[in-house]
């Protein structure tokens, strides 16, 4: 059965034109109450946060918007670049204290379930600075208060340090919040191994998002600014492969543009 493609329908869009109702991007979507798939997209990668803005789940985890987030620090003096910060999953007896506390520190808050978080390190005065990309330890607060498998304090220093270097945080989350966990799965799926020749993988909304947001959601070719439009910018595989997500391989086209591209006649209007 052919699908209609509503937004080649001239009358369609002089309608919605002369409603002045503007296109909706799939990411404009609603995830859950309260966010949307770009909201969860720019969390997984990463957003800086007030720790104010944090809300404390049933399960004494860490809420941002409605899902459960990691915390870290953000930035490091380069003086102390050898004590990287912990990464924080719930309300522990440190995150009390901070909060306690008022300190103004900045945290990064993600969805992600690896370690692996970019660490700024500050230099003397603010005047330089460089990223890093580093694998953190979890709190060990953190684990106490979860005792997640057994951790507690008559464990051995050696123990506690292997434990919060090693902890797998997909198996902790798909413990503690199996609903989320399944869902992001769905979303942000990355095995290409079980993905058709030829068709999108399953998390090609956020490899989407994520790109046409690094082009800052303007066009590659006639420069037109789609961020009050986003539906309007398009992520196109250039060598026609839907599969080859490689950034080399994807270009940000307005409507237009990539309608001119070779074997996209379907598209124009």
């Amino acid at each position: 059965m052919q699908l209609i493609d509503f937004l080649s329908s001239n009358f369609l869009n002089d309608l919605r034109q002369n409603m002045q109702a503007r296109l909706l991007d799939s990411t404009e979507l609603p995830f859950r109450n309260g966010i949307s798939y770009a909201e969860l997209f720019d969390i997984y990668d990463g957003v800086e946060i007030h720790i104010d803005d944090i809300n404390i789940g049933t399960n004494g985890l860490l809420h941002y918007k409605g899902i459960p987030v990691s915390l870290n620090i953000q930035d490091v003096a380069q003086d102390y670049q050898h004590t990287l910060p912990k990464l924080h999953i719930c309300d522990c007896k440190k995150m009390k204290e901070i909060k306690t506390a008022g300190r103004l520190q900045r945290y990064i808050s993600s969805t992600k379930t690896h370690k692996r978080r970019n660490i700024r390190f500050v230099g003397l005065n603010r005047n330089s600075t460089r990223i890093e990309e580093h694998d953190l330890d979890i709190c060990k607060y953190c684990l106490s208060q979860l005792k997640w498998q057994g951790y507690q304090g008559g464990l051995s220093s050696a123990e506690k340090d292997f434990r919060a270097k090693n902890m797998d945080l997909a198996e902790f989350y798909q413990s503690y919040e199996p609903q989320f966990y399944n869902e992001m799965v769905k979303i942000l799926h990355t095995d290409q191994d079980q993905v058709a020749i030829n068709d999108y993988q399953p998390n090609w909304a956020y490899i989407s998002y994520s790109f046409r947001k690094s082009k800052k959601w303007r066009c590659e070719s006639c420069g037109i600014d789609c961020s009050e439009n986003r539906a309007n910018l398009h992520t196109h595989h250039i060598n026609g492969n839907k599969y080859d997500n490689h950034r080399h391989n994807l270009s940000a086209l307005c409507y237009d543009c990539h309608a001119k591209q070779p074997m996209h006649q379907h598209m124009l209007r």
